[in-house]
């Protein structure tokens, strides 16, 4: 019928905006016309984004070239559980496109998590979901936690374990008391509203500070508290593990760079409870039993200790009650009414526990009696 047809499609436009049309046939010019085309049907037709899972790390890229957005930040979250652990992260602008590595460490869960990228604000751009699997990740300090400026001592790192067997979605800070590198001579404030302690401990009642760690007690035959501490630390984590619990371990070696109140802040926003292991170094000749340190009454008012004490304190009886049932002695009524730092700062369910003093054997197995003791007193306090 005499008519010419082009299909012209807009992906092989680099840019939005006015655009011509000329025809020509051969070399003589027909004729023309201008229309417009928006920049946002350009992008959402030449966008590419690319999403793969490595090791620890989630390397997002859209790979654009002419993208006119301003701003580009992917949102990541796990499937499980809704929007728990909702993250969102900028993105860098290349000369290819956009670019961002995002560690999984802020992934309470592994299989399913969605990837969305939103320019400039909140205009959706692209979306993924890829296959996540956590083993254990990372994690480094952040200086927006809350109580983050008190710490003294935080450049070290901790580890998220995903346990593998009927995971019960609960994650558990072991803190293996002491075994902080240079802390000499570094105090912080025993509470975090420079109010003074309430009773005695390692630091005197009345004191405004307190120093961020110390070397804690040595056991009869020379051990070290916080060597055996560390040794019964990982032996819990295993048996966790295999319980279903996820755990957070907030000390993994001796000489870590990692204070009492670095170690608290880090349970604090990655934790569903945090359990400190020690021993009690009395000078008593006999091994005087298991016990844990109870909130004071003269700090239940003080926040953040007012938003949490009842379930500290219930924690801890579950756990004394777990050792129980594993045989062990226990100290009295199985609690001591302490000011701690821990507690002072702690925003979850935190206790410290005493398993023993310097007279108390601390071979592997009677470390493992201790550990499915706690192990029960979890099982107690979760339900």
């Amino acid at each position: 019928d005499g008519t010419w047809t082009c299909e012209l499609k807009t992906e092989n436009f680099a840019h939005g905006g006015n655009c011509a049309v000329h025809v020509y046939s051969g070399s003589v010019f027909i004729g023309g016309r201008s229309f417009t085309i928006a920049q946002e049907e350009i992008d959402s037709v030449t966008n590419i984004m690319q999403a793969e899972f490595s090791g620890s790390t989630i390397t997002i890229k859209l790979m654009h070239p002419y993208a006119t957005y301003k701003t580009l930040k992917a949102a990541i979250w796990s499937k499980e559980n809704g929007q728990d652990d909702l993250g969102w992260y900028e993105m860098k602008k290349t000369a290819a496109g956009f670019t961002v590595d995002v560690s999984t460490a802020g992934l309470k869960s592994g299989g399913e998590c969605y990837i969305h990228l939103y320019a400039n604000g909140n205009t959706y751009v692209d979306g993924k979901t890829i296959t996540v699997t956590l083993s254990h990740s990372t994690v480094s300090w952040d200086p927006s936690w809350e109580f983050a400026a008190y710490s003294q001592i935080h450049s070290g790192t901790a580890t998220i374990y995903r346990s593998t067997s009927d995971r019960k979605g609960i994650v558990v800070g072991i803190n293996a008391g002491h075994g902080t590198a240079n802390w000499e001579n570094k105090y912080v404030f025993s509470h975090p509203d420079m109010t003074p302690k309430t009773t005695g401990g390692s630091t005197a009642a009345g004191a405004i500070y307190t120093l961020c760690d110390n070397s804690g007690m040595i056991f009869n035959d020379g051990a070290a508290e916080s060597v055996v501490a560390l040794q019964m630390a990982f032996i819990l984590k295993d048996i966790l593990l295999n319980a279903g619990y996820d755990v957070l371990m907030v000390r993994e070696t001796e000489g870590c760079s990692m204070d009492v109140v670095a170690r608290t802040v880090i349970c604090n926003n990655l934790a569903d409870c945090h359990i400190a292991l020690h021993w009690d170094g009395d000078g008593l000749p006999y091994d005087k039993g298991c016990f844990f340190c109870s909130v004071p009454a003269g700090i239940i008012n003080m926040y953040p200790v007012s938003t949490v004490w009842r379930q500290s304190n219930t924690l801890g009886n579950c756990v004394i009650n777990g050792l129980r049932l594993q045989g062990l002695p226990i100290n009295g009524a199985g609690y001591m009414d302490v000011d701690l730092m821990q507690t002072s700062y702690s925003k979850v369910p935190s206790i410290d526990v005493e398993l023993g003093n310097q007279c108390t054997s601390h071979s592997n197995a009677a470390l493992r009696v201790r550990a499915n003791g706690i192990l029960a007193g979890l099982n107690q306090f979760f339900g």
